[in-house]
């Protein structure tokens, strides 16, 4: 097994403001075609630092490793010296969350290969890397979701799949997340058993092929049990709408929540200028002190004629599920490329620390140059906050790579903010490695 290598340090002779990247590694992974190359990070409330990857093949082989600050695996954990790889039936899965536990272990989740086996993976460490034996089957299991059926009968995909997870107090959900037409929310026990106390089998779909088509991309939950979940909704009499939606513990909506537990978004909300509006859709949500939301994700728009680009999109909502007038002033705030705003740029990932700060994170992609990874903070009332690297706004690359993807954004217990990305010289999955970035997010002269 390969080692992991360090690209930058923390060191430095001169006042260096937050935003700064303190480490950035390459997750210790084999170099191999089926390599998934899409790496997730968490931190334990101990601060140790947890990072996963997949190697896709008939059955997945999940790899997890736990990483010190210098990114160098951090033994005893696994069979590897801090690394453990582990088989899942679960064909051409990727690895797109991990959860801590409260034991200083953390639970890897597995998506399906593909968009008709609607499957998701659980895997549970202990802080010693082996598996624990009361989850599952003796550390891991697979829950099958059945997909949905067309007029004709045949399966239809769902859109790209991916897997959300999130803890409450009595165990945590997961989300099968699609474009449409439906998705699949499941909650399990500490163990990993389906919760049957939820919606009566565990789990809940919604959504119908050609008629009443939903898609979800990300939830949070309260300690309470209740989910929010963000998506789309396509009823085909309409335009696609964006929509928040929350359940109840039990599963049924939450009717304090927006209208009866809806709250829908238009084409009509978002303020592009002049620019024909394409696309809006948000793809990733935290949960705030308060109890609202913060959303981001992308608006792909067209500029008198040229070809389309990407914005940047946030969105702040209220405990009710109303637009929070202290953020940008109650409206969609749209983020455009600093220097050109008809460059591409799309958030995929948001993230909030301990203090309030909010983040987003994407890539930036530029024709001539490739891509960069993205970077903001943002102060609550919305504006970019000077005190963050330039004036709010970080861009980075994985190591040299001249095309970068974010996969992961997170704070740790230290407000430090860890960054997930595949970087490589084309896009290429194959040439790509899995990066993984330790941000500043206070200033510091060393």
């Amino acid at each position: 097994m390969k080692k992991s290598k360090s690209f930058r340090s923390g060191a430095a002779s001169e006042a260096r403001a937050a935003g700064h990247i303190e480490q950035q590694f390459v997750m210790p992974v084999p170099n191999s075609r089926a390599m998934r190359n899409a790496p997730v990070v968490c931190s334990s409330a101990d601060g140790r630092l947890y990072v996963a990857d997949a190697e896709a093949s008939e059955r997945t082989a999940v790899y997890v490793a736990r990483m010190k600050t210098d990114g160098s695996l951090d033994p005893p954990f696994g069979s590897f010296d801090g690394l453990a790889i582990v088989s899942l039936d679960i064909s051409g899965g990727g690895v797109t969350a991990l959860l801590p536990t409260s034991d200083g272990g953390v639970i890897a989740v597995v998506r399906a290969g593909t968009n008709i086996d609607l499957s998701i993976g659980l895997v549970r460490f202990r802080s010693d890397g082996t598996l624990d034996p009361t989850f599952g089957q003796g550390g891991k299991i697979v829950h099958r979701i059945p997909p949905p059926a067309a007029r004709d009968g045949e399966k239809v995909a769902a859109g790209p799949v991916s897997a959300k997870v999130a803890a409450y107090d009595q165990g945590f959900y997961c989300l099968i997340a699609s474009d449409g037409p439906f998705y699949a929310v499941i909650r399990c026990t500490a163990d990993g058993q389906l919760d049957t106390a939820f919606a009566g089998m565990g789990y809940l779909t919604n959504g119908a092929f050609f008629s009443d088509e939903w898609g979800a991309y990300d939830m949070v939950v309260a300690p309470d049990g209740r989910v929010t979940l963000v998506g789309q909704h396509n009823d085909h009499a309409a335009p696609v709408r964006i929509v928040f939606w929350r359940l109840l513990a039990d599963g049924q909506p939450d009717i304090t929540f927006g209208e009866a537990g809806y709250a829908y978004f238009g084409a009509a909300d978002i303020d592009i200028g002049g620019d024909a509006l394409e696309r809006a859709v948000l793809v990733s949500l935290e949960r705030l002190d308060d109890g609202g939301l913060l959303a981001g994700g992308y608006v792909r728009r067209t500029r008198g004629g040229s070809a389309s680009y990407r914005s940047g999109l946030l969105l702040r909502l209220d405990s009710d599920g109303r637009p929070s007038p202290d953020f940008n002033n109650g409206r969609w705030k749209v983020v455009a490329n600093r220097n050109d705003a008809t460059v591409d740029l799309a958030f995929g990932r948001v993230a909030v620390d301990p203090d309030g700060r909010l983040y987003a994170g994407g890539a930036v992609a530029r024709p001539a140059s490739g891509s960069e990874l993205w970077l903001g903070r943002f102060q609550e009332d919305g504006a970019l906050d000077p005190g963050f690297a330039n004036d709010g706004i970080a861009t980075f690359k994985g190591g040299e790579s001249h095309v970068n993807y974010m996969t992961h954004l997170s704070v740790d217990v230290a407000r430090k903010v860890l960054c997930g990305s595949a970087g490589g010289p084309d896009h290429q999955v194959n040439s790509m490695k899995a990066f993984v970035s330790v941000i500043s997010s206070r200033g510091r002269r060393s």
